[in-house]
């Protein structure tokens, strides 16, 4: 892993990846016809969560380096095996973690262990569902087991998910009540 530039304390990191697949469930009609996050679902999330980029660590996971780059910011960290993205040029002016193929589990695994170990307290990701079952599930595992280290939120069109764990109680009182 190449070092990140000196920053201000990060509070918390937010993990963008893309979307496998096609929209999937009614649910998920917010997604693009490719069956993308779409930049305006991006754009609210940061806004609606007080991103700020002097205190929030950007992670582009794979092919979510190009969600960050479309939104205008470039990542603080890449990390990915980089089976999803297709121009790796943009690694070159950004940190970045390889890992292999075989490995497991998730590349949006390995980027919250690189978040928490880089002083990140709480999580929140976005562009992690909407593909196969297999890797939703997956998802879902990674990030509960994740939430046993620091809170994490995963919000996709149609979806919201507070990870919660005995080791992290704080969460219990930021659910919205009904």
């Amino acid at each position: 892993a190449r070092g990140l530039r000196p920053s201000a304390v990060v509070s918390r990191a937010i993990l963008l990846g893309h979307v496998f697949g096609s929209p999937g469930p009614a649910s998920l009609r917010a997604r693009d016809s490719r069956g993308t996050v779409p930049v305006r679902f991006l754009k609210k999330l940061l806004r609606e969560t007080g991103f700020d980029p002097r205190k929030d660590l950007r992670v582009g996971v794979d092919g979510g380096v190009r969600s960050w780059l479309k939104l205008g910011h470039s990542p603080d960290l890449a990390v990915g095996d980089w089976d999803s993205l297709r121009d790796r040029r943009a690694l070159r002016a950004i940190p970045s973690v390889s890992l292999p193929v075989d490995k497991g589990a998730s590349d949006l695994f390995f980027a919250c262990r690189e978040a928490i170990a880089r002083g990140a307290g709480e999580i929140v990701c976005s562009g992690f569902t909407g593909g196969r079952l297999d890797q939703q599930l997956g998802v879902l595992f990674d990030l509960a087991a994740v939430s046993e280290l620091c809170p994490v939120l995963l919000r996709d069109p149609g979806l919201e998910v507070h990870f919660l764990s005995g080791a992290n109680p704080q969460w219990l009182a930021r659910l919205p009540i009904g």
